[in-house]
């Protein structure tokens, strides 16, 4: 299986986990917590289902690799990135969520994992076009 359908299947799999994190809130009695914690319950839950779409968006485009000697090292840097963001708030959600504290350290990171992510996309996409791909 290549990285790139590795990304679109974990993906898929994780939007049954992000329906089935939905049962769970549900049955957990999240709806008699105060505002503060279910707040941090729900937007955990919003931010794993935008990381399992940017993994199926990242599986389902066909990219080319750039020209550059660090294209592999670029691609492995961004996909590990994509892999271990839906982990990260999957660990937030279940975990941190139930914390007193409104503080979600890994929730965070997995936040600006993301915007890294991000990054990396638009460095290879102007390094693409510099290049005349």
């Amino acid at each position: 299986m290549t990285l790139r359908k590795t990304h679109f299947w974990g993906g898929l799999l994780g939007l049954i986990l992000f329906a089935l994190s939905g049962q769970y809130m549900e049955s957990v009695p999240t709806r008699y917590l105060d505002d503060g914690p279910r707040m941090m319950y729900r937007s955990m839950h919003i931010y794993f289902l935008f990381a399992c779409l940017m993994n199926i968006i990242h599986g389902a485009q066909s990219f080319k690799a750039l020209d550059i000697p660090l294209e592999s090292g670029f691609e492995y840097c961004k996909s590990g990135l994509l892999f271990l963001i839906p982990f990260l708030f999957g660990y937030s959600f279940f975990i941190e969520s139930s914390y007193d504290s409104l503080m979600r350290p890994l929730g965070s990171i997995g936040i600006y994992a993301s915007l890294a992510v991000a990054g990396l996309f638009l460095i290879e996409h102007i390094l693409t076009k510099l290049r005349g791909k």
